[in-house]
């Protein structure tokens, strides 16, 4: 038996791998030492950085964050201090194309809820692929304010609910937050006014509560609707949410299914809204950060 025979079997016996499938393993070579270069990647190598570094580099080199995640692969984790399981905010390594973002799965929040969302648009099989644009050698993931484009108007209308959950034994008082997640210039938010002692079907009025946003990139943002029970001290307590990408958003009256809070289906509880989406035509000349 050669040298060659005798390093494979101790290897398999005391490290209890197989040689022949690790040698076929040519993805996801870890980096230490140069994961914080980032010229030059190399496919077959994958950088790993706590949220807290990521965040410096996506502040720092946006754009060569990007680059780099065009060919080669980095991971995001949370930092160890989150003892309580907390998430960070993903949306900005997504920005700059990070192919692996962890979140605390066991924290039903508006990051994981924006985790779901994103995921959903290939039918949950676990992989998106990064927008077209963002493959394009102008995209810019942090665009100064002055080279910013309108690509798109979106109007909702809130129309009504029905079978909304309710804490307790307690009527609910419902009102819908209607909001726009995505890059920081494209965040916003609007707030229904509350229907009073109604959580089986609730209407809102389609004249006053209607909101039109306006939207910069989106093949990166997400429509999210959650619904409130305001309590007897005017506090807000959650009750369901729906969250979608807005590219899989269509014109019309839709019927909107409602989650929990770990985005599985609430039975029978929904919203009517009105969308209508409008594009914004630009000039052949789009500055750096559009697609």
């Amino acid at each position: 038996m050669d040298t060659k025979e005798n390093n494979m079997k101790y290897w398999e016996k005391n490290q209890s791998i197989a040689i022949e499938l690790s040698d076929l393993v040519v993805y996801c070579k870890p980096t230490s030492k140069t994961k914080d270069n980032l010229e030059n990647p190399d496919f077959r190598e994958i950088r790993s950085f706590v949220e807290t570094k990521a965040d410096g580099v996506v502040r720092q080199k946006p754009i060569d964050l990007l680059k780099y995640n065009q060919k080669g692969l980095t991971r995001v984790y949370p930092k160890g201090q989150r003892v309580d399981s907390s998430n960070y905010d993903p949306f900005r390594l997504w920005l700059c194309g990070s192919q692996m973002v962890a979140l605390n799965f066991q924290t039903p929040d508006k990051y994981m809820q924006m985790n779901h969302a994103l995921f959903s648009l290939n039918g949950r099989t676990g992989y998106v692929l990064q927008p077209e644009s963002m493959r394009s050698e102008k995209y810019d993931p942090m665009p100064p304010e002055s080279q910013r484009k309108i690509l798109m108007t979106l109007s909702v209308k809130v129309l009504g609910a029905r079978h909304l959950p309710k804490l307790g034994r307690s009527i609910a008082c419902p009102f819908v937050e209607v909001e726009i997640c995505g890059a920081e210039y494209d965040n916003n938010k609007f707030k229904t006014t509350v229907v009073n002692d109604n959580g089986l079907s609730p209407v809102w009025a389609p004249t006053q509560d209607k909101v039109t946003f306006e939207i910069y990139d989106p093949n990166l943002a997400f429509l999210r609707f959650v619904v409130y029970e305001e309590d007897m001290f005017s506090d807000p307590n959650f009750l369901a949410h729906a969250t979608y990408p807005i590219k899989g958003i269509k014109s019309g009256f839709r019927s909107v299914p409602l989650k929990n809070g770990y985005s599985e289906d609430i039975e029978l509880a929904s919203l009517l809204v009105f969308c209508e989406m409008q594009p914004v035509l630009v000039s052949e000349e789009m500055p750096v950060g559009v697609p």
